[in-house]
């Protein structure tokens, strides 16, 4: 029975548990073990005493004459709370352990979880395993399955794949750096970024067993910006160049620039080959090389380069080969070597000195030209517009047209040759048409041999003989073509006397003029004037 020297209140409005000390005059003195066993006869459990406030009432009743009454502890019954993330992919349990009161049941938490409807990814043994532990905190007890994110489509640079390859070290192995360029140029075609088209993502399910969408992604297209590049016909995430230039890359651009600009042509850009226009605001320096299909601009000076272009070459300052006893193993022009130009167009320039110079149309120098072999397919002027100066020294100078100077020759006699009225480049140009025609003639042949085969099968279907007549037509009429140039070009090399050759201020000793089929070198310094034939011999009126 109950101890009546004091008894446990517990008010509820607090849950603080009260011991109260009754001191009648028989009372016997409480112990620890009298208030467990009192506790207990209620229902509550010891870890409802506070040792502190226990040992504080204790001590007082062996003083007390007075009934008195003090708090010795709380009787509180576990709890729990569940917490879902903002997507609803984890639900989290907080479970409080009891202060003397009962235990959460697992019958609790089951009924607050179906209260929420959560359904979908509950952990049965992580959630047993917490409440015989009594407490927890941010305990996952169910979890959804979370989307896959997917990929936004993305752009993928090649022209790393464009660069030229390092050659693989070797002691042994003869490196030319000219060739080891740092310029990218790409021709029409070349492929110039790769678009990785974008990924979906795949759903997933949240707790309550709705499905989760992935985010967003951007299936981004190729820019309708871009200058100079355009998808590829056949492969639409394929970016390729649609002009000859630099690509420049910026961000998920990517753009060609057709006018190709470099500081210099030297080892640090390396040789330059591609189709387009060039422009030079310095030096082309001597051994490099460039071939270009479209115009050079030259703001400095050509040195002993090669230098070809489809279109004109055009340069501020001279173009000048280069004399050195380091060279002497170089037999063009006598150990010089030569500045080698060549143009589709024509070709202007400062001054040429020591240089081979082609050009389908013409070649003009303000100041001179000197030591060089010179081939224009219309005229050769030097000197400014509207002026008597400007000299044709030394060397070969031809044109079909025109050749026009102020002096011709040096005091000191060195041989000059100057022809005009026939076409110095029809040798070369016979010479490429009939390495064409010796193609041209096999291929007639072996047509010829096989329509004469299909005319003894009468099985072999007439759409297949007709197919093989249009592909020998084809190369009968390239033939006839090549006829018709071969006999352009054998008149421009018949001498004419339409042509002319124009001295404004006189000829030095050495010089020699081919023209109108005669020939005729000075001994002495004569006059100028325009060379004319008189009584079969060329002379200067």
């Amino acid at each position: 029975m109950p101890d009546p020297s004091f008894q446990l209140l517990l008010e509820e409005s607090t849950r603080v548990l009260y011991a109260e000390y009754l001191a009648t005059p028989d009372a016997v003195l409480p112990n620890r073990d009298a208030l467990v066993h009192a506790a207990a006869a209620r229902g509550w459990s010891e870890s409802a005493f506070s040792d502190p406030a226990v040992t504080q009432f204790l001590n007082r009743c062996h003083t007390a004459t007075e009934p008195f009454r003090l708090p010795v502890g709380e009787v509180r019954d576990g709890s729990f709370s569940l917490e879902l993330d903002t997507d609803h992919v984890f639900v989290l349990l907080e479970l409080q352990a009891p202060q003397g009161g009962k235990p959460v049941r697992l019958s609790e938490v089951r009924e607050a979880i179906a209260k929420r409807q959560i359904t979908y990814g509950l952990k049965q043994a992580t959630l047993l395993d917490a409440l015989r532990a009594g407490h927890c905190k941010g305990l996952v007890i169910a979890e959804g399955t979370p989307p896959v994110p997917g990929m936004s489509a993305r752009f993928v640079s090649l022209l790393d794949e464009l660069k030229p390859r390092t050659p693989e070290e070797d002691d042994n192995a003869l490196i030319d750096y000219r060739n080891l360029s740092h310029l990218l140029l790409v021709p029409p075609g070349a492929p110039l970024m790769r678009r990785i088209p974008a990924v979906p993502g795949m759903p997933g399910t949240d707790v309550f067993g709705r499905p989760i969408p992935p985010p967003p992604v951007s299936d981004q297209p190729f820019s309708n910006d871009l200058a100079g590049a355009k998808p590829d016909e056949e492969d639409p995430d394929l970016l390729r160049a649609s002009i000859a230039g630099v690509p420049k890359l910026a961000g998920d651009r990517m753009t060609v620039d057709p006018a190709v600009s470099v500081e210099a042509v030297d080892l640090t850009t390396g040789n330059i080959y591609f189709d387009g226009n060039l422009q030079v605001r310095g030096d082309i320096t001597a051994g490099m090389e460039v071939r270009v299909t479209g115009d050079i601009a030259v703001r400095g000076s050509i040195e002993a380069a090669h230098v070809e272009a489809g279109g004109d070459v055009k340069v501020n300052g001279g173009i000048i080969g280069v004399q050195s006893s380091a060279m002497a193993d170089d037999q063009e022009n006598g150990g010089m070597r030569v500045a080698h130009i060549v143009a589709g167009g024509s070709i202007k320039a400062r001054f040429i000195v020591s240089a081979f110079v082609s050009a389908e149309k013409s070649v003009s120098a303000e100041r001179e030209i000197r030591q060089c072999e010179v081939m224009a397919g219309e005229s050769v002027v030097v000197g400014r517009p509207g002026s008597r100066d400007g000299s044709i020294i030394g060397g070969k100078v031809r044109a079909l047209k025109a050749v026009r100077a102020g002096r011709l020759g040096a005091p000191s006699g060195i041989p000059t040759l100057i022809q005009a009225g026939v076409n110095p480049h029809g040798p070369a140009k016979l010479a490429e048409i009939e390495k064409v025609r010796a193609k041209l003639l096999e291929e007639k042949l072996k047509f010829s041999k096989l329509l004469q085969a299909l005319e003894k099968r009468p099985e072999v279907g007439e759409h297949h003989v007709e197919q093989i007549r249009n592909k020998f037509s084809n190369v009968m009429g390239d033939l006839f073509a090549l006829d018709a140039k071969v006999k352009a070009i054998n008149e421009e090399m018949i001498p004419t006397a339409e042509a002319r050759i124009e001295v404004l201020r006189g000829v030095e000793a050495g010089v020699t003029l081919q023209y109108a089929g005669q020939q005729r070198t000075f001994r002495e310094e004569r006059e100028g004037g325009k060379a004319m034939i008189e009584k079969g011999h060329i002379v200067l009126r």
